[in-house]
């Protein structure tokens, strides 16, 4: 299972979307955040964020900078092609998810 967090000029928001990301309870989860070429911060937060993380074994992280804005659609793309998870789950870089999202998303889909 994959998390997708795409944002784009939201460093206003981003730092709790990632907490939120990271506080999953589903195992094994991949976290891939895209910056669609921010101009605020928001890559630098997103960076830092990350860089202060010590995920868990069985969770994985990726992250990746736009060279140039894709607008909406175009980063999730990206965020799509980066993934490795068979089931995806979206999140914008302002969605604060609940922590049992992802496992409870996970238990629809094998219904």
């Amino acid at each position: 299972m994959s998390l997708c967090v795409k944002s784009w000029n939201g460093r206003r928001y981003i730092r709790e979307a990632l907490a939120a990301a990271f506080a999953q309870t589903y195992r094994p989860l991949e976290i891939v955040v895209v910056d669609d070429a921010s101009d605020d911060g928001s890559w630098e937060e997103i960076a830092a964020f990350c860089a202060r993380q010590t995920p868990a074994p069985d969770v994985s992280v990726v992250t990746r900078r736009n060279e140039r804005n894709l607008g909406s659609l175009g980063n999730w793309e990206e965020a799509c092609s980066l993934a490795h998870g068979e089931l995806l789950v979206k999140a914008d870089g302002d969605d604060i998810s609940a922590p049992r999202r992802v496992a409870r998303l996970a238990a629809a889909g094998e219904a």
